[in-house]
């Protein structure tokens, strides 16, 4: 049995308001209120955040490189294009948030969750994820290639197509989630399925390891 992702409850606490002119490149932003703002060309690179909670941001590109988030909140925020390339999220909740491309490769993610949110293409290639759920996601693709991956839980999410070439799982549950595609099966070492996952997997998981398949049904007679 795999172990779930530890996902503490969030409490950010008292906030103010703060306006767009307190965005910018290694801010430091905290127990700040960040709501309804359109963040398109906003650049938090760098960025050290505390307690916080974006709430309704919208954005055509921002960026988040190497951002610093502990104990956040981020509700129906809606971004065309997010970068947080080299980030540190720590204690950071996704809710009912709409991010059509996410670009997080070589990130570290520990004790955050994503629910409800709808991602067209979400790269986390080598990047670190320690007690990471998705619950009620939907993703087009999630890119994990060379990450490392320890307590992740996926309930209640559908994922058209799962990259893990080169990555490295522990206690991933991938159990209550619908899939249509996964690329590097050698990683899936460290995961949890179902049988009826299994079943769907089986032609793909024969092809990989040079099984061919002979149907055993009678031919046609003429």
């Amino acid at each position: 049995m795999v172990n779930p992702p530890k996902i503490p409850v969030l409490r950010v606490g008292a906030l103010t308001p703060v306006p767009l002119t307190d965005l910018a490149d290694e801010a430091r932003l905290e127990h700040a209120s960040v709501e309804g703002h359109d963040l398109s060309g906003v650049s938090l690179a760098g960025a050290v955040v505390n307690h916080c909670a974006f709430d309704g941001v919208r954005a055509r590109d921002t960026s988040w490189d190497a951002a610093h988030l502990d104990v956040c909140t981020v509700t129906g925020a809606d971004f065309s294009a997010l970068s947080a390339t080299q980030a540190s999220w720590q204690r950071v909740a996704w809710r009912d948030s709409r991010i059509r491309t996410a670009i997080c490769y070589d990130s570290m993610l520990r004790e955050v969750s994503f629910t409800g949110c709808r991602i067209d293409y979400f790269n986390m290639r080598g990047a670190t994820l320690k007690d990471v759920s998705l619950t009620g996601c939907v993703i087009d693709e999630l890119d994990l290639a060379g990450a490392t991956v320890e307590r992740l839980a996926l309930a209640g999410s559908r994922i058209r197509s799962l990259s893990l070439h080169r990555a490295t799982l522990t206690d991933v549950d991938l159990s209550g989630c619908e899939f249509s595609a996964i690329n590097g099966l050698d990683a899936l070492k460290g995961s949890a399925i179902t049988a009826d996952q299994l079943l769907d997997l089986a032609p793909l998981l024969a092809a990989h390891l040079g099984i061919e398949i002979i149907s055993t049904e009678p031919d046609d007679e003429e």
